[in-house]
């Protein structure tokens, strides 16, 4: 297996002293405070304890089962509990996540997409040959983990492939050993009848 370059993109927001970002929304359900500094800690947070309930064509919240058929009228839902914001979500560290995946194709590249927030360049191992991709990213700042085999359905040029890291997510760009459309991203052995 060859590792994958990779190349890092500049990301140019705020961090406080305390790590978390200006402009951060609160983790709590349905509070839409935003942070914009220490004072922002000394804010009540209205927020809703339960979880939303998606029953025949009705939305509302398990702790205090206001219903409604609009999903708007469901997000402007005031919460019914008050407590303190919550702007960073407590995390496993080193915790197996699963991320959005996705993955496109142009004549000569496959592109994959792993939606992995503040992914670390120095800790992230992406390995190719010709037929599989092994991905490993650590992300949120080392609290979290992804990982990934691809078996490709067809073959790649590692050598001319490359890897790079976006604030948002990983784009793994794989070039086409053949520039022709591929049918499906990984091989799939076939099923035998009986």
């Amino acid at each position: 297996m060859k590792e994958l370059e990779i190349s890092k993109a500049t990301d140019d927001t705020t961090t406080t002293e305390n790590g978390i970002k200006i402009g951060e929304t609160c983790k709590n359900n349905s509070c839409k405070a935003c942070y914009q500094g220490e004072q922002s800690n000394e804010e009540t947070c209205t927020f809703h304890p339960g979880v939303p309930i998606f029953h025949e064509g009705l939305k509302y919240w398990s702790c205090c089962r206001k219903k409604t058929t609009e999903f708007d009228n469901f997000l402007d839902q005031a919460g019914c509990e008050t407590g303190k914001h919550v702007w960073v979500k407590q995390e496993v560290p080193g915790e197996k996540k699963s991320c959005r995946f996705d993955w496109h194709q142009t004549g000569p590249y496959i592109t994959l997409s792993v939606f992995s927030k503040v992914a670390d360049p120095d800790k992230t191992v992406i390995e190719a040959n010709k037929i599989m991709v092994n991905i490993n990213i650590v992300f949120e700042g080392g609290k979290s983990l992804f990982e990934k085999n691809v078996h490709l359905r067809e073959e790649i040029i590692p050598e001319e492939s490359n890897v790079k890291m976006l604030g948002t997510k990983v784009e793994i760009n794989l070039k086409k050993a053949e520039p022709f459309s591929w049918a499906d991203l990984e091989y799939k052995p076939p099923v035998e009848k009986s």
